[in-house]
């Protein structure tokens, strides 16, 4: 990976849960992990989704690579493509991840909620000798919604492999052949999907309006995503855990489950100078292609970056470190060519101070800063990410 820039702004929340890059090994095989988690109605199963992906993909990971050969194996029939996991075989491994998880939170927060009533006859009713249990975490994570970019480098076999659940977008950007320096751009694993909406009508025949023109379950959520577990239960599970009918979930559901955490899911084999953006759903104004949003991330990494005084940074970094109620919170971080080297700004011929953190000028371009319309509007909790990655030789 040659470039590595991130850029997140959040109001009234921390922020170490929302991106998580790590980089493990297997045998002398690296592969790295960049994952972009976006809230809905609430942060706790995103925090239940980060604390379980991590730990779930390196075990499964390891198990398939330490079933493989040693790399520097003299058999003359040990090709290449037997020793890594193939494209296809990724692509599995993430959906079963992403399905177990959200499973896993489904009944988990089923079997916590039933056990704070006791069934009397024909009614439940809660135990009499706690009145006011507590919620269990389980349930206060299935009651919110997270999404789940997740983008795995496998730098060994040069594959970008890229799993979706959500909101989140995936563009990836190489350069034409031609010399004309002009850029071939796509949308990886993009959502939402004609065929999600297919699903739904099939599934729930006679139910009208169920998804929007957003693609969005009665305008909320999109439908893969992990939690929103009351839309998941089946009606016997409902009935099981004594789950009483919320307004403002249950106005239009007759034949749940509805959503599903299986991610849409896309392999490329990077080059040199391939350029992969990911963003929240909202960074970029809707009206823009995604040519156009290309064009504005690679403008800032070409482009001279406009200065900026160091005094001005460090009045912002103080303003977000006191973060007083009702503020913004931003992180940003990055390096370029070596992962050691942390370059947030650099002081020019003038003696001013560049940014040179790609994704936090595309995000200041676009109107995402502290005293800025976009932030003032954002709920309690919510978050927007970018995240650039230049690929190397």
């Amino acid at each position: 990976m040659a470039r590595f820039d991130y850029h997140t702004i959040a109001k009234n929340r921390i922020l170490e849960y929302h991106v998580d890059v790590i980089t493990t090994h297997e045998n002398g095989y690296p592969v790295s992990t960049y994952c972009l988690f976006d809230n809905h109605y609430g942060y706790r199963t995103t925090l239940w989704v980060n604390s379980r992906f991590e730990n779930l993909f390196i075990e499964r990971w390891r198990n398939r690579i330490s079933a493989v050969p040693e790399l520097h194996a003299s058999s003359a029939d040990l090709k290449p493509e037997n020793l890594y996991p193939s494209a296809e075989e990724m692509e599995t491994l993430l959906k079963d991840i992403f399905v177990d998880i959200d499973d896993e939170l489904v009944y988990l927060s089923a079997y916590a909620l039933s056990a704070m009533w006791t069934r009397r006859v024909d009614r439940w009713e809660p135990k009499v000798d706690e009145p006011d249990p507590p919620t269990p975490p389980e349930v206060l994570a299935g009651l919110s919604g997270s999404s789940l970019l997740a983008v795995i480098w496998d730098s060994t076999t040069r594959l970008v492999h890229i799993a979706n659940t959500g909101n989140p977008g995936a563009i990836f950007a190489r350069r034409r052949t031609s010399g004309t320096g002009e850029y071939d751009v796509e949308v990886l694993a993009a959502l939402p999907r004609p065929d999600d909406l297919l699903r739904v009508q099939r599934v729930h025949p006679g139910e009208k309006q169920i998804v929007d023109a957003s693609g969005r379950l009665w305008g909320t959520v999109p439908l893969r995503v992990f939690g929103m577990v009351p839309w998941k239960w089946t009606n016997e599970i409902r009935r099981l855990v004594g789950w009483t009918e919320d307004p403002h979930f249950e106005a239009n559901v007759r034949t749940p489950p509805y959503l599903t955490a299986e991610p849409i899911t896309a392999s490329v084999r990077a080059e040199e100078g391939d350029v992969l953006i990911l963003a929240s759903a909202g960074i970029f104004p809707s009206s823009l292609s995604p040519k156009e949003r290309f064009d504005l991330v690679n403008k800032c990494l070409t482009d001279p970056t406009p200065p900026a005084t160091k005094q001005a940074q460090k009045e912002e970094k103080q303003t977000s470190a006191a973060a007083p109620p009702d503020h913004w919170y931003c992180a940003s971080q990055g390096y370029f060519n070596s992962p050691a080297s942390h370059q947030y700004e650099t002081q020019n011929a003038d003696g001013l101070y560049e940014e040179r953190n790609v994704a936090r000028r595309v995000m200041e371009s676009l109107g995402w800063t502290g005293d800025g319309k976009l932030v003032k509007e954002m709920e309690d909790g919510d978050r927007v990410t970018m995240m650039v990655l230049v690929f190397g030789k």
